[in-house]
């Protein structure tokens, strides 16, 4: 995918629908017809073949990877497994208990919007 397509369909994206509409009708005049009547995502999926991208990898690429829910649970099994040998320790070091309970919650709570 071409970077520089890639940018203007980044811009185009970020404008207001009426200055959408007036840019698609200078530029895509010829190409496009019934911008008045198309919606936002309806012009922006217009624009995308004229522009050589691919609406879909577009609107792919927009959201976030996949985050592993094993791995994050794997994860918060070890940290509390250290947490009760810091809690079990004669001399408890409360600098690192109150660092692993951070770090539980964080990844606790990754876990949560994940969904």
């Amino acid at each position: 995918m071409d970077s520089k397509k890639l940018a203007e369909f980044r811009q185009l994206q970020k404008l207001p629908v009426t200055k959408l509409k007036e840019k698609a009708l200078e530029k895509y005049h010829d190409e496009l017809t019934g911008v008045h009547g198309m919606s936002k995502t309806q012009l922006l999926e217009a624009i995308c073949p004229l522009l050589g991208i691919s609406y879909e990898e577009v609107v792919k690429g927009a959201h976030k990877p996949a985050i592993d829910k094993k791995e994050l649970k794997t994860k918060i099994k070890a940290l509390k497994t250290q947490k009760a040998q810091v809690l079990t320790d004669q001399n408890r070091d409360s600098k690192q208990l109150k660092v692993l309970r951070r770090r539980i919650k964080i990844i606790k709570r990754t876990l949560r919007r994940a969904g």
